[in-house]
């Protein structure tokens, strides 16, 4: 007799069907979760390389600007520097034309007095003239007879009597028509300064105020830093904190470092108040 099996169990058509669409819902879920991630992977590539353009781009103009700045920095230092250099040789060819002048001078007084006096004499007037106690050559430039007289002479100089001096002096005129000319040369910077300095120390303020407006007014920057503490200080004038720095700054322009030093100082406090004394400065002495 034959043995009966239980038929399989069929699965039917319709699970099928529903795993098929499960698959596919997985699949579209995947493709749309690896779509973004491109997306936003792109995005923030692009990101990144606009971020680093652009800093790149404001290095260089910080840079660019760093160098334009420095290079009109060191133009402007050249330029005070130049100004400074034609101002200093101006002082010195003013000074060796007053030099000449005063040789000149110097030349007519003693051939004048050369009539007039003996050897012994004549030495006596010129050691009692002469700056210092060194021979003819150093004081006298036309005459080489005298360049040939010695002031130091063994034997003392005899006293010489004034209206001998006097007379000959008048005579000197009929030699050079420069004598009264160099007779009445103004001061120059450098007694100014030394005339100032003594009377400041003197507390005779007012006398070296205007000595200092007189040198600073010829460019001296030396004068103009005094004539700032003279204000700062209220020293010889009414006291006014925006003149001093004002002189301090054309002090400073001229390369007078202590002035440079107060003046950077002053910048760095109270930088509203500099940029007024800069302005007056620019009245005070607008060629700086």
């Amino acid at each position: 007799m034959a043995q009966h099996r239980p038929d399989k169990p069929k699965v039917p058509m319709h699970l099928f069907s529903w795993f098929e669409g499960l698959k596919d819902s997985y699949d579209a879920s995947f493709n749309k979760l690896f779509g973004r991630f491109e997306k936003y992977q792109q995005e923030q590539t692009e990101r990144f390389s606009y971020t680093h353009d652009k800093t790149l781009k404001a290095l260089e103009a910080s840079h660019q600007n760093n160098v334009e700045a420095l290079s009109q920095s060191h133009h402007s230092k050249i330029e005070l520097l130049q100004n400074q250099v034609e101002f200093y040789q101006h002082q010195i060819m003013n000074q060796s034309q007053t030099i000449d002048k005063l040789n000149a001078r110097y030349d007519a007084i003693i051939l004048a007095l050369k009539d007039k006096l003996n050897d012994a004499e004549l030495a006596g007037v010129i050691k009692d003239i002469s700056p210092e106690n060194a021979s003819l050559e150093n004081g006298i430039n036309t005459s080489s007879e005298i360049h040939s007289v010695s002031l130091e002479q063994s034997e003392p100089s005899i006293p010489v009597n004034n209206n001998h001096v006097e007379h000959a002096t008048a005579e000197s005129n009929t030699h050079t028509n420069s004598l009264h000319q160099i007779s009445s040369e103004p001061l120059s910077i450098k007694e100014i300064l030394l005339q100032a300095k003594t009377a400041r120390e003197a507390s005779e303020f007012v006398k070296a105020v205007t000595l200092y407006e007189s040198a600073a007014n010829q460019g001296n920057a030396q004068a103009m830093g005094a004539l700032g503490r003279a204000y700062f200080m209220g020293e010889g004038v009414e006291k006014n904190r925006e003149t001093g720095l004002a002189w301090l700054i054309c002090s400073a322009r001229c390369g007078f470092q202590p002035a440079q030093k107060k003046v950077e100082s002053a910048r760095a406090n109270n930088y509203e108040f500099f940029l007024q004394c800069e302005a007056k400065a620019d009245e005070l002495h607008p060629h700086v």
